[in-house]
């Protein structure tokens, strides 16, 4: 919750200051900044400051310039630009605070601005955590001078207003961060480890975006700050392109912990160093990770994406496959992705889902299941997250969870080459395109490869789908049943007229599931499939088959030899205690699956089975289609609706003719 306003009486218009004195100048000042930096450990900043604003700098000042700029030639005008490449505990936040309050508290800006016209601090971030860090070291800065504390009228959580018209704010790195400001300094916090948003280069597409703003005021600087990452991003650049250029236009200084502040605990460092050198390299040494490259190029992913195609809804005969990445939904986002084949071996992303939390992870799977059962899907992929837990909530709703062979970094190698080979297609979603260019690739201490995202970012929705798109890839098991094998001239058939019998099976699943299946036998031509039941087993589903059955027998009105009811023999008991007659299913076809699967394979591919238009119409919401979608090698008593439809068949080819 914000803060409340803090309202003090109107101050000067201007700088408090009757004269402008030079930033060492007010640093040394008893009425603003003196005794804030005065120890010797704060001498390589002042130096810097020095450098910063092309102030004289003596023979001893000069020397620790050239170390961390590079350069030999000292500056003669003040730099509108300045890197920061510095390790950890440095100082450079509180120093960015305090040319922030410089920049806006000693300088008449009024010339400048036009009436209205608001001039802006903008301290940009990987979040508002870490935006607060120098968001208050500025109001430490401006509470501890009497004459700058008098300047400030309103304050907020994250945003002070001053008498002199100048805002400063907080904001965050993203594409919504402020652009079409005036602003006096815009301050770039921790850049590289600025988290992905909705693009690919975030860093380099916000720092583009605000640059403008520092066009109306000749003083106002753009200050970037940060120990550095991997080798690329806008402060790997900017390092590469200006550090050692005695005419560069941007100052870059590079600095390790212990040289920006002589007072850090070595301990820390030391420790850091045994845990891992390669971080700590980083983090205290100042120099950019040859550890960690990019794993995929841009230029691949804008290959295989279908530009102007966010979804591709579901067609009729088409083979789907899902991947789940599931989470409580507390912290990371819950996503899916659904993929299918085409006929030029083309694996193709049809749909993607993210929920970001905080959200209801019951809620979520339900949305999920509803999705894919759109997709004539029953089984979906994930990881092993929560135990039983995604595994039970996705049976509830008719979905099974299966738990995949291959972790993420293991998808992500099959993925590459997929993508580099452009074996895949893309749908055009940003967040999707980002979190894929924005993976890294680790090499371990042993020399082992690990793919995941950057700090402070995400690839949920890049896990789901690459997860999708290998699971279409690597399985190249024929389809033993395809659904469009069982339409007519690819649609469903009409109700029929008349029948030999209306007959149904049952079967009861492990997971307390029940599915029944209604045909219609005709004589000489292609068995019907009627209608379906899929459900949990209770005691009003045994009377449910005889009397959904019968309902069809009435719909088609010319049977026979009447309906028929087939249980498996542990049911028959039951139905029989309930005055049911029902005959047996041949405990051969459940005691072999497999065979059962491939008897039935044939003759569904050759036509001899078809679906009712009021099958058809229920499996658009139920997983029927789903049921029929299996391959070669896989578990066939998993679900009990393909069981029941299965032996339907089967007992079509062999008893009832």
């Amino acid at each position: 919750m914000a803060a409340a306003p803090r309202k003090r009486p109107p101050a000067p218009a201007v700088a408090p200051q009757t004269g402008v004195l030079d930033i060492l100048a007010a640093l040394d000042s008893q009425d603003l900044f003196g005794g804030m930096f005065d120890g010797a450990s704060w001498r390589p900043w002042r130096v810097f400051l020095g450098a910063l604003f092309a102030l004289p700098l003596d023979d001893e000042d000069a020397a620790t310039y050239r170390h961390h700029t590079g350069r030999t030639a000292l500056p003669t005008v003040p730099f509108r630009e300045a890197c920061l490449v510095c390790g950890r505990r440095g100082g450079k936040s509180r120093i960015l605070g305090l040319i922030a309050t410089y920049l806006a508290c000693c300088l008449d800006h009024s010339s400048h601005t036009a009436p209205g016209e608001t001039p802006v601090v903008a301290i940009i971030a990987a979040d508002r955590r870490q935006a607060k860090v120098i968001f208050q070291y500025i109001i430490g800065i401006l509470r501890a001078v009497p004459l700058l504390d008098e300047m400030i009228i309103d304050e907020l959580s994250e945003t002070v207003r001053l008498s002199n018209g100048i805002s400063i704010e907080i904001h965050t790195s993203s594409i919504g961060a402020p652009s079409g400001r005036t602003f006096v300094a815009i301050l770039a916090d921790e850049c590289a480890f600025w988290s992905t948003g909705d693009v690919a280069n975030p860093d380099k597409a916000i720092i583009a975006a605000v640059r403008p703003g520092l066009a109306t005021l000749p003083y106002s600087m753009l200050l970037v700050a940060s120990s550095p990452y991997a080798r690329r991003g806008f402060l790997f650049e900017t390092f590469s392109r200006y550090f050692g250029k005695d005419a560069a236009p941007v100052l870059v200084w590079r600095g390790t912990t212990r040289e920006m502040n002589s007072c850090i605990d070595l301990r820390i460092i030391e420790e850091a160093f045994e845990a891992d050198p390669e971080s700590a390299e980083a983090e205290y040494n100042a120099n950019f990770r040859s550890d960690i490259t990019a794993f995929i190029d841009r230029n691949a992913v804008e290959a295989v994406v279908a530009h102007g195609c966010i979804e591709v809804p579901p067609a009729v005969g088409t083979q789907y496959c899902a991947f789940v990445d599931p989470s409580g939904g507390s912290a990371d986002s819950m996503t899916l992705a659904i993929a299918h084949m085409a006929p030029d071996g083309t694996a193709i992303l049809d749909a993607t889902r993210e929920r970001k939390p905080p959200f209801s992870p019951e809620d979520v799977t339900v949305e999920f299941c509803t999705l894919l059962k759109s997709y004539a899907i029953t089984r979906v992929s994930g990881d092993a997250y929560a135990g039983e837990w995604r595994r039970e909530r996705f049976a509830t709703h008719g979905i099974g969870y299966e738990v995949s062979s291959r972790n993420k970094n293991a998808i992500y190698q099959d993925f590459l080459p997929a993508l580099n080979g452009r074996r895949v297609r893309l749908l055009d979603q940003p967040r999707l395109i980002a979190q894929l260019c924005n993976l890294e690739r680790r090499v371990s201490r042993g020399g082992r490869d690990s793919i995941d995202h950057g700090p402070g970012q995400h690839d949920d929705v890049g896990n789901s789908v690459c997860g999708a798109l290998t699971l279409v890839i690597n399985d190249r098991r024929p389809a033993l049943i395809r659904r469009d094998a069982m339409l007519l001239d690819n649609a469903p058939v009409p109700m029929p007229t008349w029948a030999s019998c209306v007959f149904s099976t049952l079967i009861v699943g492990g997971d307390g599931m029940t599915a029944a299946a209604h045909f219609a036998y005709l004589d000489r031509q292609p068995l019907i499939l009627l209608d379906f039941i899929y459900e949990p087993l209770s005691g009003g589903t045994i009377p449910g088959v005889y009397a959904g059955g019968e309902a069809l027998c009435r719909q088609i009105g010319r049977i026979h030899r009447g309906h028929f009811v087939y249980l498996p023999e542990t049911m028959r008991a039951f139905a029989k205690q309930q005055g049911r007659d029902a005959e047996a299913i041949p405990a051969s076809y459940l005691a072999d699956p497999a065979a059962l699967a491939m008897t039935v394979a044939g003759h569904v591919a050759a036509g001899g089975v078809k679906i009712c238009a009021q099958a058809a119409s229920k499996a658009e919401s139920a997983p029927l289609a789903g049921a029929l979608d299996f391959r070669g090698g896989e578990r066939i008593d998993d679900n009990p609706l393909r069981m029941a439809v299965l032996c339907g068949v089967a007992l079509s080819i062999v008893q009832l003719r």
